[in-house]
């Protein structure tokens, strides 16, 4: 798999994250986490371009900082988004490689349903994850 780490101002740290054998492609934000790791879900959806993923992962995190302080979690905000792939696909393959990408960040993020994700998905990914 390959991670590469994006530069965004204003964020602890942005990761692409993509693996061509099983069309994985995701983008991982971490917006704040001077009060503990990154904490928000995995929204698995159609993105036109990658552009429009990674806009929306980094709108997302910075709003789950928000979300976790007012509600006085001791968690920064942080986000997911996977590209569902355009043609078919292994989604069991798709969510072990977004587990082993969370394994990578080595519990700086934390992540949760969302829009395209299930209890079932979770399931898949926690069997790459600590």
């Amino acid at each position: 798999m390959r991670a590469t780490r994006l530069k965004h101002e204003n964020f602890a740290e942005v990761w692409e994250f993509e693996e061509p054998a099983v069309q994985f492609h995701c983008y991982i934000a971490l917006h704040h986490l001077g009060l503990g790791p990154g904490l928000g879900g995995v929204r698995i959806w159609n993105y036109s371009k990658p552009e429009l993923a990674l806009a929306e992962v980094l709108r997302l995190a910075r709003q789950m900082t928000f979300k976790a302080a007012i509600a006085g979690l001791p968690f920064g905000g942080g986000k997911a988004v996977l590209l569902l792939p355009t043609s078919p696909f292994d989604r069991k393959a798709l969510l072990h490689c977004f587990g082993r990408a969370i394994q990578s960040l080595e519990g700086r993020y934390i992540t949760a349903k969302d829009v395209g994700s299930s209890a079932q998905d979770m399931a898949l990914i926690s069997q790459e994850t600590n």
